[in-house]
């Protein structure tokens, strides 16, 4: 399975009924790559529960980003997901952040 379409989507999803009130932009940087049937359907469980922990948890009412980078090495899958949001005008902010690595093997 493709996982990066389903990722788009799932961020996209979880985004859309977050209960955070402010603006979340979402991206993703690198590929899931090609991953067996069965990662997938258990990544899209864990997945979406990071997102929605990174939104509401971690982002609470404040406007943000939301940056998953994800890719495979040595027969793991690994996601990073790091969100930031600026806690007063100017440079910088502060921000949640969470990995999931899973073995391909």
């Amino acid at each position: 399975v493709s996982f990066d379409e389903v990722a788009d989507r799932l961020m996209t999803m979880v985004r859309d009924v977050a209960t955070t009130r402010n603006k979340v932009t979402m991206s993703r940087i690198g590929s899931f790559g090609n991953i067996p049937a069965d990662v997938a359907t258990n990544l899209s469980l864990v997945f979406t529960e990071v997102v929605q922990n990174a939104l509401e948890h971690g982002m609470g009412d404040r406007p943000g980003h939301v940056v998953v980078t994800a890719g495979q090495n040595d027969g793991f899958l690994n996601a990073d997901l790091h969100g930031t949001f600026d806690i007063e005008p100017g440079p910088g902010g502060v921000g949640t952040s969470a990995r999931i690595a899973i073995p391909l093997d």
